[in-house]
């Protein structure tokens, strides 16, 4: 039953609706509305209600409690027949995601939508390619190019905590609600570049048609042409994007060229592509490290946006746990909490978040209690028998569920409790 699809069902209709009409030499488009309303209330009632609508569906939230009733593996069914696996057994993960993770690649009509914005950089790279991208990243990673980035995260961060304080002055209020996360996206956006900050809002700025269009989307790339605004919006934004992307790598490439690169990730990048490239081997192309950029940019300021904002939750929360944190950055690094040199160059490009180690389990923990990216999901690929025993087809979406994993090892699962984060 879970593998008749709601396609399948209509075109079956369609054509027994085209044989009786010719025998009864009755009118076709009469017939078949008469038939297609009948059967999809039929197909409501009878497939979609007790796989969709009933107890049996697992929400992210509700996962957990679900795992005791049901075990570490649930089968559920979207609208239409569309069928889900949500996976969190130790022995299916480990063959997944590293014994033979190429076999289970992302769902193409997912990564057709976002290749548009993110670009095919080692997000949503596939096999040979992946590793291939995999392998010439690291190098632009090592610690110091991280603490070379500090002292401008200090900065913008001070400088949103100076708007709040500015907009309650303004209102004359010693409490204000503000909607948090549009300026985390605001802040970490202005951390990259002023023009990309309105194609990210475009992209990922919202109204309900908008969002029912996206979602149509993933299911017939055909509703990418139509001449909707958010279609528009796409197109404006991934234009500005892949100008700004083009322009930093031509940037990274010249200075790479030239022997004066600074110490930033894509400068590194760029110096050793350049390296490998001079050794005879095969380093990355123009349009892939553009891809990189665009990958970097997309899709790292609106995770850490998020990542920070449900972090802020948690600490309005537990005010436990926030006058502690406040304690140990009072003893660790004093200038933050004094107006008069809080933004002093010097004191920022000093600042050591190392020093903080509470503040790191926090960072942990809250990562751990609600992730950024919620779930992932893969598509199963034909000739995998190590999943066989569910009955997958090559539709099947395998939904790996980020908290659901990190909820699955922890001994306190339901409890933001910052004392069990080890720090390995």
């Amino acid at each position: 039953m879970s593998n008749i699809s709601f396609g399948s069902v209509m075109a079956t209709t369609t054509v027994l609706c085209s044989l009786a009409t010719r025998m009864l030499e009755r009118s076709f488009f009469q017939k078949v509305g008469i038939t297609w309303a009948i059967v999809i209330s039929v197909y409501a009632i009878i497939y979609i209600f007790p796989f969709y609508v009933s107890e049996c569906v697992i929400s992210p939230k509700l996962w957990l409690p679900a795992l005791g009733p049901y075990g570490p593996i649930i089968r559920y069914f979207f609208p239409f027949g569309a069928e889900r696996l949500s996976v969190a057994e130790d022995e299916a993960l480990k063959h997944m995601m590293l014994k033979n993770p190429y076999n289970y690649p992302k769902p193409v009509r997912a990564k057709l939508w976002i290749v548009r914005i993110l670009g095919e950089g080692v997000l949503l790279a596939e096999e040979q390619e992946h590793i291939h991208q995999r392998k010439a990243m690291p190098p632009g990673f090592p610690i110091q190019s991280i603490h070379a980035l500090m002292p401008i995260f200090w900065e913008k961060s001070l400088l949103l905590a100076s708007c709040w304080r500015e907009e309650m002055r303004a209102d004359g209020v010693s409490t204000k609600s503000f909607e948090v996360l549009e300026w985390l996206n605001r802040t970490t956006l202005d951390i990259i570049d002023a023009p990309l900050c309105e194609a990210y809002r475009l992209c990922f700025s919202f109204d309900i048609v908008s969002r029912i269009l996206i979602g149509l989307q993933a299911f017939s790339p055909i509703f990418s042409y139509l001449p909707s605004r958010v279609n528009r919006d796409l197109m404006q934004s991934r234009s500005i994007v892949l100008s700004k992307a083009t322009e930093i790598i031509s940037e990274k490439q010249e200075e790479a060229v030239n022997n004066t690169g600074s110490k930033d990730i894509l400068a590194i990048i760029a110096r050793d592509n350049k390296r490998l490239k001079e050794a005879g081997e095969v380093g990355l192309s123009f349009e892939t490290m553009r891809d990189q950029v665009m990958t970097f940019l997309g899709a790292g300021h609106d995770t850490t946006a998020t990542g920070v904002a449900w972090t802020l939750h948690l600490l309005s929360k537990h005010p436990a746990v926030q006058s502690r944190l406040r304690e140990e950055i009072k003893d660790h690094l004093p200038f933050l909490l004094d107006k008069n040199v809080r933004f002093d160059p010097g004191l920022i490009a000093a600042a050591d978040a190392d020093q903080l180690p509470y503040l790191d389990n926090v960072c942990r923990e809250a990562l751990r209690f609600i992730p950024p990216i919620p779930m992932t999901v893969r598509r199963h690929i034909e000739g995998d028998c190590h999943l066989m025993i569910l009955k997958l087809t090559t539709a099947s979406m395998i939904l790996l569920a980020n908290r659901v994993l990190f909820e699955c090892f922890h001994p306190f699962p339901l409890d933001f409790q910052v004392s069990t984060c080890v720090v390995t």
